[in-house]
């Protein structure tokens, strides 16, 4: 009797692939804002990408580098009503750049995430056969 091996994750018909590898990039990014470190690993090279890494690239962005040092001069003299509105732009400015640094790094997300699937369909694959080695010597 031939059974149908549908691995964890590699196979949900039910999402589009570039919808999830969209998805890749939003929770990236999100994660970056939050102050989560986003991990890649590409053939057993484990990177690590934090909001550090997004600074570093607002740095590297002539223009959005000198409207966020205008907004932290203005931070320091503030009223207290100023105050959520230069954070709001502060964050936005972060956002942006949290952005532009994800998309920089598209192709390793992407490319860390099919082996991560690889070696989870690997596993599930490897589990299989145990199981029927085992279904068969009963």
């Amino acid at each position: 009797m031939r059974r149908l091996i549908e691995g964890p994750s590699t196979n949900n018909r039910g999402i589009d692939a570039s919808a999830r590898l969209e998805q890749l990039l939003i929770d990236a990014t999100n994660d970056l804002m939050a102050g989560k470190t986003v991990v890649t690993m590409i053939r057993g090279k484990k990177e690590l990408y934090t909001l550090d890494n997004v600074r570093q690239h607002l740095y590297g962005n002539v223009d959005d580098c000198e409207q966020h040092d205008k907004l932290l001069d203005q931070l320091m003299i503030a009223t207290t009503d100023e105050l959520p509105e230069i954070r709001s732009e502060l964050q936005k400015i972060m956002a942006r750049s949290a952005q532009e640094f994800v998309d920089s790094k598209a192709a390793e997300i992407f490319q860390s995430d099919a082996e991560e699937r690889d070696a989870e369909y690997g596993d599930y694959l490897h589990e299989q056969m145990i199981n029927d080695q085992e279904l068969h010597h009963l």
